[in-house]
């Protein structure tokens, strides 16, 4: 799946054990910490976020934790006080919503 690609590249589900050899500076990712592939992929999460209703939508929290993360669809039923089939039907729509994101941009490309 293509975003699951975009997440992994942009390293939004990497937790890394920091290198113990380096000198501590503020907390976080810095933009110079960023490739230039993770940079353009995390605008192209960040996009598909937008195009699924932003944050807060159940749409795009249920890409994030299902698509991205590797939540299972009950865990996210769960952590979203959601029921199970509601959330199975949230999934499919955002899928559709996500897979006509992604081809609007190949038609606008090609």
């Amino acid at each position: 799946m293509k975003f699951h690609a975009l997440f992994r590249i942009a390293a939004l589900d990497a937790l890394k054990a920091a290198d113990m050899a380096r000198v501590p500076a503020a907390a976080g990712m810095v933009a110079a910490d960023l490739s230039s592939s993770q940079e353009r992929c995390r605008r192209q999460v960040s996009d598909a976020m937008v195009a699924l209703g932003g944050a807060g939508s159940p749409a795009a929290s249920i890409i994030w934790h299902v698509a991205g993360l590797e939540w299972s669809v009950n865990r996210w039923a769960i952590a979203t006080k959601r029921p199970a089939e509601r959330s199975c039907g949230i999934l499919i729509g955002a899928l559709a919503a996500l897979a006509a994101h992604f081809a609007g941009h190949r038609r606008q490309r090609g």
